[in-house]
Protein backbone atom coordinates (compact mmCIF):
# COMPACT_ATOMS: atom_id res chain seq x y z
CA UNK A 1 0.00 0.00 0.00
CA UNK A 2 1.31 3.60 -1.01
CA UNK A 3 1.43 6.51 0.79
CA UNK A 4 -0.63 8.48 -1.68
CA UNK A 5 -3.29 5.27 -1.21
CA UNK A 6 -3.19 6.00 2.78
CA UNK A 7 -3.65 9.90 2.31
CA UNK A 8 -6.31 9.80 -0.15
CA UNK A 9 -8.10 7.60 2.04
CA UNK A 10 -7.28 9.95 5.62
CA UNK A 11 -8.68 12.20 2.93
CA UNK A 12 -11.50 10.26 1.76
CA UNK A 13 -12.81 9.80 5.73
CA UNK A 14 -12.17 13.61 6.66
CA UNK A 15 -14.35 14.72 3.59
CA UNK A 16 -17.02 12.33 4.46
CA UNK A 17 -17.12 11.92 8.09
CA UNK A 18 -16.11 15.24 9.72
CA UNK A 19 -18.14 17.22 11.69
CA UNK A 20 -19.79 19.75 10.32
CA UNK A 21 -21.26 22.98 10.91
CA UNK A 22 -23.78 24.27 8.19
CA UNK A 23 -23.48 27.83 8.14
CA UNK A 24 -26.40 28.44 6.41
CA UNK A 25 -29.79 26.70 5.94
CA UNK A 26 -33.88 26.92 6.46
CA UNK A 27 -36.24 25.02 8.76
CA UNK A 28 -38.36 21.80 7.55
CA UNK A 29 -42.20 21.83 6.78
CA UNK A 30 -44.14 20.64 9.88
CA UNK A 31 -45.57 16.91 9.14
CA UNK A 32 -48.90 18.78 8.91
CA UNK A 33 -47.55 20.22 5.33
CA UNK A 34 -44.80 17.76 4.08
CA UNK A 35 -44.96 17.49 0.31
CA UNK A 36 -42.87 16.43 -2.10
CA UNK A 37 -39.99 18.00 -2.65
CA UNK A 38 -39.99 20.78 -5.73
CA UNK A 39 -36.55 21.42 -6.76
CA UNK A 40 -34.90 19.89 -9.59
CA UNK A 41 -33.91 16.25 -9.19
CA UNK A 42 -31.50 14.30 -12.03
CA UNK A 43 -30.13 10.84 -12.34
CA UNK A 44 -27.38 11.29 -9.97
CA UNK A 45 -30.02 13.13 -6.63
CA UNK A 46 -32.75 9.99 -7.61
CA UNK A 47 -29.58 7.54 -7.22
CA UNK A 48 -28.72 8.69 -4.13
CA UNK A 49 -31.79 8.62 -2.71
CA UNK A 50 -32.59 5.21 -3.59
CA UNK A 51 -29.46 4.19 -1.59
CA UNK A 52 -31.02 6.44 1.60
CA UNK A 53 -34.34 5.30 1.49
CA UNK A 54 -33.12 1.44 1.12
CA UNK A 55 -34.76 0.76 -2.63
CA UNK A 56 -33.74 -0.69 -5.69
CA UNK A 57 -30.86 1.65 -7.33
CA UNK A 58 -32.91 1.88 -10.16
CA UNK A 59 -36.07 2.87 -8.81
CA UNK A 60 -37.93 6.30 -10.19
CA UNK A 61 -38.16 9.27 -8.82
CA UNK A 62 -42.14 7.82 -8.90
CA UNK A 63 -40.70 4.93 -6.52
CA UNK A 64 -38.81 7.57 -4.36
CA UNK A 65 -42.05 9.63 -3.63
CA UNK A 66 -44.07 6.32 -3.17
CA UNK A 67 -41.40 5.34 -0.65
CA UNK A 68 -41.65 8.80 1.16
CA UNK A 69 -45.24 8.58 1.14
CA UNK A 70 -45.30 5.38 3.01
CA UNK A 71 -42.79 6.64 6.14
CA UNK A 72 -43.20 8.68 8.98
CA UNK A 73 -42.53 12.02 8.47
CA UNK A 74 -40.37 11.63 11.97
CA UNK A 75 -38.62 8.19 10.85
CA UNK A 76 -37.75 9.84 7.46
CA UNK A 77 -36.26 13.16 8.88
CA UNK A 78 -33.99 10.95 11.20
CA UNK A 79 -33.12 8.53 7.97
CA UNK A 80 -31.74 11.24 5.90
CA UNK A 81 -30.18 12.99 8.88
CA UNK A 82 -28.46 10.29 10.87
CA UNK A 83 -25.45 9.72 8.90
CA UNK A 84 -24.64 13.38 7.83
CA UNK A 85 -22.32 14.02 10.93
CA UNK A 86 -23.83 17.88 11.17
CA UNK A 87 -22.97 19.19 14.33
CA UNK A 88 -24.83 22.13 14.32
CA UNK A 89 -27.24 24.31 11.92
CA UNK A 90 -27.57 28.11 11.85
CA UNK A 91 -31.01 28.71 10.75
CA UNK A 92 -32.43 31.40 9.02
CA UNK A 93 -36.03 31.57 9.56
CA UNK A 94 -37.19 34.65 7.32
CA UNK A 95 -38.33 32.52 4.15
CA UNK A 96 -41.55 33.81 3.60
CA UNK A 97 -44.28 30.74 4.88
CA UNK A 98 -41.86 29.90 7.63
CA UNK A 99 -44.48 31.08 10.63
CA UNK A 100 -46.74 28.91 9.15
CA UNK A 101 -45.51 25.79 7.57
CA UNK A 102 -42.19 25.15 9.01
CA UNK A 103 -40.84 23.88 12.33
CA UNK A 104 -39.36 26.22 15.42
CA UNK A 105 -35.46 25.88 15.21
CA UNK A 106 -35.39 24.09 18.23
CA UNK A 107 -37.24 21.33 16.49
CA UNK A 108 -34.12 20.54 14.35
CA UNK A 109 -32.05 20.53 17.72
CA UNK A 110 -32.95 15.95 17.46
CA UNK A 111 -31.59 15.97 13.74
CA UNK A 112 -27.92 17.37 14.68
CA UNK A 113 -25.42 16.75 17.57
CA UNK A 114 -25.50 20.35 19.26
CA UNK A 115 -28.70 22.54 19.83
CA UNK A 116 -29.28 24.85 16.37
CA UNK A 117 -29.00 28.73 16.68
CA UNK A 118 -30.40 31.54 14.03
CA UNK A 119 -29.53 33.79 11.88
CA UNK A 120 -31.66 36.93 11.92
CA UNK A 121 -32.91 38.34 8.50
CA UNK A 122 -32.83 42.15 9.01
CA UNK A 123 -35.42 42.95 5.75
CA UNK A 124 -37.80 40.06 8.03
CA UNK A 125 -37.29 42.22 10.68
CA UNK A 126 -38.25 46.00 9.43
CA UNK A 127 -41.25 44.39 7.83
CA UNK A 128 -42.95 42.37 10.50
CA UNK A 129 -45.83 44.70 11.07
CA UNK A 130 -48.49 43.34 13.22
CA UNK A 131 -51.75 45.00 12.93
CA UNK A 132 -53.43 48.16 12.14
CA UNK A 133 -55.80 50.33 14.07
CA UNK A 134 -58.05 52.60 12.08
CA UNK A 135 -58.26 55.26 14.61
CA UNK A 136 -57.36 58.60 13.89
CA UNK A 137 -54.04 57.55 14.76
CA UNK A 138 -52.89 54.65 12.86
CA UNK A 139 -51.16 52.48 15.08
CA UNK A 140 -48.36 49.85 13.75
CA UNK A 141 -47.11 47.24 15.77
CA UNK A 142 -43.40 45.71 15.12
CA UNK A 143 -42.35 42.84 16.97
CA UNK A 144 -41.52 44.30 20.10
CA UNK A 145 -41.90 48.27 19.53
CA UNK A 146 -44.77 50.73 18.75
CA UNK A 147 -44.50 53.65 16.62
CA UNK A 148 -47.45 55.98 15.81
CA UNK A 149 -48.58 56.85 12.21
CA UNK A 150 -50.43 60.32 12.09
CA UNK A 151 -53.04 60.80 9.38
CA UNK A 152 -53.32 63.50 6.60
CA UNK A 153 -51.18 65.71 9.02
CA UNK A 154 -47.95 63.44 9.59
CA UNK A 155 -44.73 64.55 10.11
CA UNK A 156 -43.22 61.96 7.63
CA UNK A 157 -39.26 62.99 8.67
CA UNK A 158 -40.60 62.41 12.50
CA UNK A 159 -41.76 58.77 11.35
CA UNK A 160 -38.82 58.18 9.46
CA UNK A 161 -36.62 58.83 12.65
CA UNK A 162 -39.28 57.00 14.71
CA UNK A 163 -38.83 53.64 12.40
CA UNK A 164 -35.19 54.59 12.34
CA UNK A 165 -34.83 54.06 16.15
CA UNK A 166 -37.09 51.09 16.50
CA UNK A 167 -35.39 49.06 13.84
CA UNK A 168 -31.81 49.73 15.25
CA UNK A 169 -33.41 48.98 19.17
CA UNK A 170 -34.82 46.12 17.72
CA UNK A 171 -31.56 44.72 15.91
CA UNK A 172 -29.44 45.75 19.48
CA UNK A 173 -31.94 43.54 21.29
CA UNK A 174 -31.50 40.39 18.61
CA UNK A 175 -27.43 41.30 18.03
CA UNK A 176 -27.30 40.66 22.08
CA UNK A 177 -29.30 37.42 22.27
CA UNK A 178 -26.78 34.38 22.64
CA UNK A 179 -29.37 32.27 20.35
CA UNK A 180 -29.19 34.97 17.69
CA UNK A 181 -25.02 34.06 16.22
CA UNK A 182 -25.51 36.33 12.79
CA UNK A 183 -27.63 38.14 10.46
CA UNK A 184 -29.00 37.89 6.68
CA UNK A 185 -29.88 40.19 4.44
CA UNK A 186 -31.68 39.28 0.73
CA UNK A 187 -31.03 43.10 -0.71
CA UNK A 188 -29.86 41.01 -3.81
CA UNK A 189 -32.83 39.90 -4.47
CA UNK A 190 -35.06 43.63 -3.20
CA UNK A 191 -32.63 46.31 -4.78
CA UNK A 192 -29.52 44.52 -5.52
CA UNK A 193 -25.99 44.11 -4.14
CA UNK A 194 -24.78 47.91 -4.96
CA UNK A 195 -25.80 49.15 -1.96
CA UNK A 196 -24.26 53.04 -1.03
CA UNK A 197 -22.86 53.35 2.20
CA UNK A 198 -24.33 56.60 2.63
CA UNK A 199 -27.71 55.13 1.80
CA UNK A 200 -30.91 57.62 3.68
CA UNK A 201 -34.22 56.87 3.78
CA UNK A 202 -36.35 59.50 1.81
CA UNK A 203 -39.60 60.25 3.52
CA UNK A 204 -41.65 59.42 1.04
CA UNK A 205 -40.67 55.99 0.96
CA UNK A 206 -42.44 55.07 4.34
CA UNK A 207 -45.40 57.26 3.26
CA UNK A 208 -45.76 54.86 0.35
CA UNK A 209 -45.01 52.23 2.28
CA UNK A 210 -47.50 52.62 4.44
CA UNK A 211 -50.20 53.29 2.17
CA UNK A 212 -49.00 49.96 0.84
CA UNK A 213 -49.76 48.36 4.16
CA UNK A 214 -52.87 50.25 4.96
CA UNK A 215 -54.79 48.85 1.81
CA UNK A 216 -53.48 45.00 1.81
CA UNK A 217 -51.94 44.77 5.56
CA UNK A 218 -49.06 43.75 3.64
CA UNK A 219 -45.16 45.48 3.33
CA UNK A 220 -42.61 44.70 1.32
CA UNK A 221 -39.24 46.72 1.73
CA UNK A 222 -38.39 46.82 -2.17
CA UNK A 223 -37.19 50.74 -2.37
CA UNK A 224 -33.68 51.26 -2.76
CA UNK A 225 -33.17 54.03 -0.30
CA UNK A 226 -34.77 51.87 2.64
CA UNK A 227 -32.81 48.70 1.57
CA UNK A 228 -29.39 50.20 1.79
CA UNK A 229 -30.46 52.04 4.75
CA UNK A 230 -30.91 48.69 6.46
CA UNK A 231 -27.99 46.65 4.92
CA UNK A 232 -26.19 50.05 7.02
CA UNK A 233 -27.82 50.39 10.06
CA UNK A 234 -27.42 46.37 10.51
CA UNK A 235 -23.61 46.10 9.24
CA UNK A 236 -22.75 49.13 12.11
CA UNK A 237 -24.37 47.05 14.95
CA UNK A 238 -23.11 43.61 13.78
CA UNK A 239 -19.46 45.40 13.98
CA UNK A 240 -20.78 46.40 17.53
CA UNK A 241 -21.49 43.56 18.56
CA UNK A 242 -19.22 40.82 16.55
CA UNK A 243 -21.91 39.11 15.18
CA UNK A 244 -21.90 38.07 11.03
CA UNK A 245 -23.86 39.71 8.20
CA UNK A 246 -24.25 36.92 5.69
CA UNK A 247 -25.34 37.93 2.19
CA UNK A 248 -27.39 36.50 -0.35
CA UNK A 249 -24.87 36.10 -3.71
CA UNK A 250 -25.44 34.78 -7.02
CA UNK A 251 -28.02 32.24 -8.09
CA UNK A 252 -31.51 32.70 -6.94
CA UNK A 253 -35.37 32.68 -8.15
CA UNK A 254 -36.13 34.22 -11.45
CA UNK A 255 -37.12 37.75 -9.28
CA UNK A 256 -33.48 38.11 -8.41
CA UNK A 257 -31.63 40.48 -11.29
CA UNK A 258 -28.08 38.67 -12.22
CA UNK A 259 -26.37 41.43 -13.33
CA UNK A 260 -26.74 42.92 -9.53
CA UNK A 261 -25.90 39.82 -7.70
CA UNK A 262 -22.04 39.95 -8.16
CA UNK A 263 -20.45 40.44 -5.13
CA UNK A 264 -17.81 42.57 -6.28
CA UNK A 265 -20.60 44.92 -6.05
CA UNK A 266 -20.31 44.75 -2.31
CA UNK A 267 -17.05 46.60 -2.36
CA UNK A 268 -18.54 49.95 -1.39
CA UNK A 269 -20.26 48.95 2.14
CA UNK A 270 -17.05 46.31 2.82
CA UNK A 271 -14.59 49.17 2.55
CA UNK A 272 -16.80 51.02 4.73
CA UNK A 273 -17.64 49.19 7.74
CA UNK A 274 -14.00 47.61 8.15
CA UNK A 275 -14.92 46.33 11.72
CA UNK A 276 -18.18 44.23 10.28
CA UNK A 277 -17.68 40.51 8.95
CA UNK A 278 -19.04 39.43 5.87
CA UNK A 279 -20.43 36.32 4.34
CA UNK A 280 -20.79 36.22 0.66
CA UNK A 281 -23.13 33.32 0.79
CA UNK A 282 -23.96 30.51 -2.22
CA UNK A 283 -20.43 29.82 -3.82
CA UNK A 284 -21.99 33.66 -5.51
CA UNK A 285 -22.53 31.36 -8.61
CA UNK A 286 -21.80 32.32 -11.28
CA UNK A 287 -19.85 34.95 -9.79
CA UNK A 288 -17.46 32.44 -7.99
CA UNK A 289 -14.10 34.12 -8.80
CA UNK A 290 -15.41 37.47 -7.88
CA UNK A 291 -16.41 36.14 -4.46
CA UNK A 292 -12.29 34.44 -4.23
CA UNK A 293 -11.39 37.82 -4.91
CA UNK A 294 -13.42 39.74 -2.88
CA UNK A 295 -12.23 37.33 0.72
CA UNK A 296 -8.40 37.27 -0.73
CA UNK A 297 -8.40 41.17 -0.54
CA UNK A 298 -10.61 42.24 2.43
CA UNK A 299 -9.96 40.53 5.74
CA UNK A 300 -13.67 41.16 6.70
CA UNK A 301 -15.03 39.07 4.17
CA UNK A 302 -15.78 35.00 4.16
CA UNK A 303 -17.10 33.00 1.44
CA UNK A 304 -19.56 29.83 2.11
CA UNK A 305 -19.59 26.94 -0.70
CA UNK A 306 -23.69 26.69 -0.45
CA UNK A 307 -26.87 26.14 -2.37
CA UNK A 308 -24.91 24.74 -5.96
CA UNK A 309 -25.67 21.36 -4.22
CA UNK A 310 -27.65 19.70 -5.96
CA UNK A 311 -28.96 22.50 -8.15
CA UNK A 312 -25.84 22.20 -10.24
CA UNK A 313 -24.00 19.15 -12.23
CA UNK A 314 -21.44 17.44 -10.51
CA UNK A 315 -18.98 18.40 -12.87
CA UNK A 316 -20.04 21.99 -12.40
CA UNK A 317 -20.03 21.64 -8.09
CA UNK A 318 -16.23 20.61 -8.54
CA UNK A 319 -15.50 23.46 -11.07
CA UNK A 320 -16.60 25.69 -7.96
CA UNK A 321 -14.51 24.28 -6.04
CA UNK A 322 -11.68 25.02 -7.95
CA UNK A 323 -12.18 28.43 -8.65
CA UNK A 324 -13.01 29.17 -5.01
CA UNK A 325 -9.22 27.38 -4.20
CA UNK A 326 -7.86 29.84 -6.95
CA UNK A 327 -7.64 32.66 -4.59
CA UNK A 328 -9.74 32.14 -1.52
CA UNK A 329 -7.40 31.82 2.19
CA UNK A 330 -8.22 28.57 3.14
CA UNK A 331 -9.10 29.81 6.79
CA UNK A 332 -11.88 31.86 5.32
CA UNK A 333 -14.24 29.09 3.68
CA UNK A 334 -17.56 28.27 5.17
CA UNK A 335 -19.95 25.39 4.33
CA UNK A 336 -23.75 25.47 4.07
CA UNK A 337 -26.29 23.41 2.20
CA UNK A 338 -29.01 25.87 2.41
CA UNK A 339 -31.65 22.85 3.28
CA UNK A 340 -34.71 24.54 3.02
CA UNK A 341 -38.44 22.27 3.67
CA UNK A 342 -37.41 19.47 2.69
CA UNK A 343 -34.83 16.92 4.40
CA UNK A 344 -33.70 15.68 0.73
CA UNK A 345 -32.38 19.05 0.12
CA UNK A 346 -29.84 18.37 3.49
CA UNK A 347 -29.24 15.09 2.54
CA UNK A 348 -28.28 15.66 -1.26
CA UNK A 349 -26.75 19.17 -0.07
CA UNK A 350 -24.04 17.22 2.69
CA UNK A 351 -23.23 14.06 0.42
CA UNK A 352 -22.63 15.90 -2.50
CA UNK A 353 -20.81 18.74 -1.53
CA UNK A 354 -18.49 16.17 0.92
CA UNK A 355 -17.95 14.03 -2.51
CA UNK A 356 -17.19 17.52 -4.27
CA UNK A 357 -14.60 18.19 -1.71
CA UNK A 358 -13.07 14.92 -1.51
CA UNK A 359 -12.38 14.83 -5.66
CA UNK A 360 -10.99 17.94 -5.81
CA UNK A 361 -8.41 18.03 -3.12
CA UNK A 362 -7.77 14.58 -4.45
CA UNK A 363 -6.18 16.11 -7.65
CA UNK A 364 -4.33 18.89 -5.23
CA UNK A 365 -2.81 15.95 -3.50
CA UNK A 366 -2.26 14.20 -6.88
CA UNK A 367 -0.52 16.93 -8.10
CA UNK A 368 1.56 17.89 -5.36
CA UNK A 369 -0.11 21.34 -5.09
CA UNK A 370 -0.78 20.06 -1.20
CA UNK A 371 0.13 16.77 0.94
CA UNK A 372 -3.12 15.26 2.26
CA UNK A 373 -2.48 16.61 5.80
CA UNK A 374 -2.85 19.79 4.01
CA UNK A 375 -5.64 18.90 1.86
CA UNK A 376 -7.31 17.28 5.76
CA UNK A 377 -6.51 20.50 7.38
CA UNK A 378 -8.50 22.59 4.38
CA UNK A 379 -11.81 19.96 4.72
CA UNK A 380 -11.48 20.29 8.60
CA UNK A 381 -11.42 24.28 8.80
CA UNK A 382 -13.82 24.49 5.54
CA UNK A 383 -16.11 22.16 7.29
CA UNK A 384 -15.95 23.06 11.08
CA UNK A 385 -13.15 24.89 12.42
CA UNK A 386 -13.49 28.52 10.17
CA UNK A 387 -17.50 28.99 11.02
CA UNK A 388 -17.06 27.80 14.66
CA UNK A 389 -14.66 30.57 15.15
CA UNK A 390 -16.31 33.04 13.04
CA UNK A 391 -19.70 32.79 14.73
CA UNK A 392 -18.14 32.55 18.09
CA UNK A 393 -20.20 28.77 18.67
CA UNK A 394 -17.58 27.40 21.39
CA UNK A 395 -17.73 24.01 19.78
CA UNK A 396 -15.51 20.50 19.30
CA UNK A 397 -15.86 18.44 16.66
CA UNK A 398 -17.29 15.05 18.01
CA UNK A 399 -18.10 12.64 15.51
Amino acid sequence: MTTTTIGFKQLRQAAHTFPAIDNHAHPLLKEAHRSSPHFPFDARATKQLSLAYGISSDATWDDIKAKRAATDYKDLCFLLFKDLHLMTILLDDGLSGVEEYAEEIGWHDKLTQHPCWRIARIETIAEFLKSKSRTRIWKILCQSFVFILMEADTNWNKVTNLFSLAFKKKMRELAQQPFVKGFKSIVCYRTGLDVDPRASIKPGTLKQLCQTFEKTDQVRIASKDLNDWLVCAALEICGEFGKPMQFHTGLGDKDLSLLRASPAHLRPIIEAYPESDIVILHSAYPYTREAGYMTAMYKNVYLDFGEIFPFISASGQKSVLKEIFEMTPTDKILWSTDGHWWPESYYLAVIQSRQALFEVLSEHVQSEELTEKEAIDVVENALFYNSNKLYKLGLSPVS
